[in-house]
């Protein structure tokens, strides 16, 4: 029983260490979720509607296709008056459909 267990556990681990693809910046999902992140980051720093996203500069995805999506985006961001732009690197999970912010630092 315990070897089924450590196979299981050995098996799971090997799986998770895929290799992380590359997004197409230009393809409308990447945006789609760039634009999310964006908003999510905007409400997070309480500013919401005063950032909008700028474009992509590039981005992957860890686990695509299963459960569970671990992705990184960096794009430009610029204030709504277009005073300041910067650029942010957004790590997000995606589990059953839910995307979720919880990382970002400026590049």
């Amino acid at each position: 029983m315990k070897t089924a267990i450590v196979l299981a556990l050995l098996v799971v681990g090997v799986a998770s260490q895929q290799e992380p693809q590359v997004l197409d910046i230009s393809a409308p999902e990447t945006l789609a979720i760039a634009n999310d992140l964006t908003r999510q980051y905007a409400e997070k720093i309480n500013a919401p509607g005063s950032i909008r996203l700028n474009r992509v500069e590039d981005g992957t995805v860890l686990g695509r296709g299963t459960r569970v999506e671990q992705y990184m985006i960096r794009a430009i961001v610029t204030t709504m008056h277009g005073s300041q732009s910067f650029c942010t690197r957004f790590d997000a999970l995606r589990t059953d459909g839910i995307l979720t912010l919880y990382k970002w630092n400026m590049c």
